[in-house]
């Protein structure tokens, strides 16, 4: 059967379940676009924004690990030369602690080799740092300036390539902030372009099949539904000289089938009140069982009864569609 037979029911209920197909579709699209632009989001909150914090609470501790040492070096009596020392391990420990919660967030290779680079370089610093702390005192507590100015002269050039390697992690964590930050903006915009390119593929999908239904609705009738309905009218009230208009090349709407109830009980009216001399006050249709070939919404044959001036009754079986010809009896 060709989609263009449908009927009016079977049209909506097309265009209905197309709606609710191409919602469905629009909202699945919606949110796997919410949730690709959430994975971004939670990536540069949970990923890209702590890492470049750790980094930098990093650079801060060895500064102060750094300064640790100076001071130590240069300390002339025991309470400050402990303060300095216990300072010193405490940010070390920090760094120890920053180091770890860091490597649990690296993600990439790229990352891993940069992060792999830095704690190489951070436990050459380590090592001087102890040589220099080490060195500053004497077996006697005396300061040992020439060995602790040497060994700061060490510590100093490692913790230099150190503060490079902090660098290029920051730097490397500043990019990756940076390139979530865009790709979540790229698949927001993305998003709202391919939504709103649905719902205008959705109204113009509405539109056209509105078009189709209106269409196929009134080539069903055979013209505008107030004028079958009039002409219906019109003719249940015995007006057998309305005038039907179809349309070239219909044969199967609503409209056609009045044309052809009417033109066939025309002869017989005109009959019966030449026969009976009297007129018809009253009209009956009695709808049967439509034949196959008959139009939606039409019922072919149907039995239509007369009723004079007097109260006599006559029968009037029209059948357009027998297949051969049409037959009124």
């Amino acid at each position: 059967m060709s989609i263009n037979n449908l009927s009016v029911g079977k049209r909506i209920s097309l265009i209905a379940g197309t709606g609710l197909a191409i919602s469905i579709v629009i909202g699945v699209f919606s949110i796997v676009q919410l949730v690709s632009v959430n994975n971004v989001e939670v990536a540069l909150v949970e990923d890209a924004l702590p890492s470049m914090r750790l980094m930098d609470d990093i650079n801060d501790d060895m500064n102060n690990m750094r300064e640790n040492e100076l001071n130590y070096v240069i300390a002339t009596d025991q309470t400050q030369l402990d303060s300095e020392m216990k300072s010193a391990r405490e940010y070390r420990a920090n760094v120890d602690k920053k180091i770890q919660d860091y490597a649990g967030r690296i993600d990439n290779e790229a990352e891993r080799v940069a992060f792999a680079g830095f704690t190489q370089q951070l436990a050459l610093y380590i090592t001087e740092h102890e040589k220099t702390l080490a060195s500053a005192k004497d077996n006697l507590g005396r300061i040992n300036l020439a060995l602790a100015v040497q060994a700061r002269e060490v510590s100093g050039k490692t913790f230099d390539e150190l503060g490079k390697k902090i660098d290029a992690l920051a730097e490397y964590n500043a990019a990756a902030v940076n390139e979530n930050h865009h790709q979540a903006q790229a698949t927001h915009a993305m998003s709202l372009k391919a939504i709103i390119a649905l719902m205008v593929v959705a109204l113009s999908l509405a539109c056209a099949l509105t078009v189709w239904i209106v269409r196929g609705l009134l080539k069903q009738l055979g013209g505008e539904p107030a004028d079958v309905s009039n002409i219906a009218g019109r003719i249940a009230n015995c007006d057998l000289m309305v005038d039907v208009h179809v349309k070239a090349g219909d044969a199967g709407s609503v409209m056609f089938a009045m044309k052809a109830m009417r033109d066939s009980l025309v002869h017989e009216v005109d009959v019966t009140r030449f026969l009976l001399g009297e007129e018809i006050v009253s009209v009956q249709v009695i709808k049967g069982v439509a034949t196959s070939a008959a139009p939606a919404g039409t019922n072919d044959p149907t039995l239509v009864v007369f009723e004079t001036e007097s109260g006599r009754i006559v029968t009037d079986e029209i059948y357009v569609r027998t297949g051969v010809a049409y037959e009124v009896r």
